[in-house]
């Protein structure tokens, strides 16, 4: 599930995107759709994605977009626990 994306253009004008992803084993990956760069991180994601955006790119000012999956994902899960939190009360 992707929770974070990076956006920012280069001086030629081509726009390059990395990603923060995360996946069923529990780790989280930066992925670069620009040139399949691909790293497991295990601490400051954030800063892995925008390092690589600058260093390989040559991409100033990045744009950070949070993804709404994981917002949605807790809300169903608020909404599931409050659900059986008021049927084991109505016993």
């Amino acid at each position: 599930m992707i929770t974070s994306r990076f956006t920012g253009t280069d001086s030629n004008g081509h726009s390059h995107t990395a990603v923060i992803v995360s996946r069923g084993d529990n780790q989280r990956y930066v992925e670069c759709h620009s040139c399949d760069y691909q790293r497991r991180v295990s601490w400051d994601a954030r800063g892995t994605a925008e390092s690589h955006l600058w260093s390989e790119h040559n991409v100033s000012g990045t744009h950070r977009q949070l993804a709404l999956g994981p917002f949605i994902a807790a809300g169903f899960g608020l909404l599931l626990v409050l659900f059986l939190m008021s049927k084991t009360h109505a016993l």
